[in-house]
């Protein structure tokens, strides 16, 4: 390697440190906390602390314990245990898998090119790329999942001795992490396929790697049972609330929606960013990849990527679960095409130097801007607001306090599942001993605009026996306005001074 080539690679881990302090600096503050990030923290807190995934937020709320997100909860467990139990601890995970990510992304263009600022400015390009920093931002599972596919596809390229050992192995943390492994399995099972048909593989190999990765899958299930045995119907009611069992005409109709939505920033409670770039260079790449077919310049290994963007997409079909954060699978391999590409046209360097560089300041102009125009409330002050309730008392409220009450919380979602239980609302705070009620704004909008937002907490049939018990039976403390924190439907969010009442319920009640 000649010292220019050395030179050179220094701006790569500029550019890794500088992505890395820059994203620290508003890592807590955006995007705004979503009760998925509390729920999973809590869970790995309550592991910490207990041994168990017991957590009280969800009592009666029913839920599937497994082990096929234990890899996750020590990896959130340690981090909790070394730098405390907050929002900015668990969401450094993800900041440190999206570095570790973007390195493994210049080691894979290594492979294919030795030009340096090429490498440089695609990895630049998918730096700025907003849901890239999205999944840096957020405490869930997408950015370990992310680095394991990249280190995948990195370890396919070197083609060791052991690959099948590796790639299963990859796969086994994977399914420790998140169900999403999928996406990969099927990505390097179709890079087998092409592979054994190029004779590059034989079928042996394949056969090896899924016997390798049942081994894995099989402990997972074995203890999985050992904590949860009935596990299957669980899982299964709980896929169906999520269109898993659809019919496939269903699920086709919900693909094209998945992306339909992405484009004009149609949400839930998930907070989505502006795509359009991503659609824009979708086409560039495609119409790469068609020049490039027609000329013969594509061989497999050049094709690996488009390969896994297919793959992961049949995946998104297949599951039929059309979560919005999962679009950042496709996206890292859709940057990874287009790199490839870009890398085998034949054209002068300074015309595709200042093409990259043009859309690299495109999106960090569209980024910058995006992220500069969300106005969040700050999140330690909203915790603050609570400060009135006494650390040792059990609340009903939303599962984004858990940061602040832990054990002492229970979650709104508990309330529908009051009549499976045959509870009142009074029995259900009776036994919990609830001695406050954080009763939000947007409990009465969802009254008033059923069923159409039914999604978010279930049918809110309790919902005048909750209004008159907190007229009846309770106090008010404290009230407050906050745009933020006390909405959870995304596009809601930040644009209305929603109201938080906090109720104190009466002691002859309690």
């Amino acid at each position: 390697m000649n010292l220019l080539l050395k030179f050179k690679q220094k701006y790569i881990i500029l550019l890794l440190i500088i992505f890395f302090i820059v994203n620290l600096l508003f890592l807590s503050s955006f995007p705004f906390i979503h009760s998925d990030e509390a729920w999973l923290s809590g869970l790995s807190r309550t592991y910490l602390e207990t041994g168990t995934m017991n957590y009280t937020f969800f009592d009666i709320y029913p839920t599937a314990h497994h082990t096929m997100k234990m890899v996750f909860i020590l990896i959130q467990s340690s981090f909790i245990k070394i730098l405390g139990y907050s929002i900015f601890s668990v969401r450094l995970i993800s900041l440190f898998f999206s570095t570790c990510s973007l390195y493994i992304f210049y080691k894979i263009l290594r492979h294919y090119t030795d030009d340096i600022f090429v490498i440089f400015l695609t990895t630049l390009l998918l730096s700025f790329n907003l849901q890239f920093i999205l999944i840096s931002h957020i405490a869930r599972q997408e950015a370990p999942l992310i680095f394991l596919f990249l280190l995948a596809y990195y370890i396919i390229l070197k083609d060791y001795k052991y690959n099948n050992l590796i790639l299963a192995s990859i796969l086994g943390l994977g399914i420790g992490i998140h169900p999403n492994i999928f996406f990969l399995a099927l990505s390097i099972g179709l890079i087998y396929i092409f592979k054994i048909i190029n004779k590059e593989k034989k079928i042996i190999d394949l056969v090896k790697l899924i016997a390798f990765t049942i081994g894995y899958f099989a402990i997972y299930i074995f203890t999985t049972f050992n904590i949860n045995g009935n596990f299957f119907p669980e899982y299964n009611s709980y896929g169906e609330t999520l269109g898993v069992t659809n019919g496939i005409i269903n699920k086709i109709q919900g693909f094209y929606y998945f992306y339909y939505k992405l484009f004009y920033e149609i949400s839930g409670t998930y907070f989505l960013v502006d795509l359009k770039f991503d659609y824009l260079l979708f086409i560039i790449t495609f119409s790469f990849f068609i020049y490039l077919a027609k000329k013969k310049k594509l061989d497999l290994k050049s094709c690996y990527s488009l390969l896994f963007l297919i793959a992961i997409n049949i995946g998104i079909l297949i599951l039929g679960r059309y979560n919005q954060i999962s679009v950042i699978f496709p996206i890292a391999f859709l940057y990874l095409s287009f790199a490839i590409f870009i890398i085998k046209l034949d054209l002068n360097k300074n015309f595709i130097y200042s093409f990259l560089i043009l859309l690299v300041l495109f999106q960090a102009y569209n980024s910058v801007t995006f992220i500069k125009n969300i106005q969040n409330e700050n999140y330690e002050s909203y915790l603050n607001e609570f400060s009135i309730i006494p650390e040792d008392a059990n609340i009903l409220g939303n599962l984004n306090l858990e940061y602040k009450f832990k054990d002492k919380l229970f979650d709104y979602r508990n309330l529908y599942h009051l009549k499976g239980n045959k509870l009142t609302i009074e029995e259900y705070i009776k036994n919990n001993n609830i001695e406050y009620i954080v009763w939000y704004e947007e409990m009465d909008y969802y009254y008033r605009n059923a069923p159409k937002w039914n999604i978010i907490y279930g049918e809110l049939y309790y919902y005048n026996d909750m209004k008159n018990f907190l007229i009846t039976n309770c106090e008010i403390e404290k009230e407050f306005e906050n745009k933020t924190y006390a909405m959870r439907i995304a596009k809601y969010v930040n644009t209305y001074p929603w109201k938080i009442t906090i109720y104190k319920v009466k002691a002859n009640i309690k």
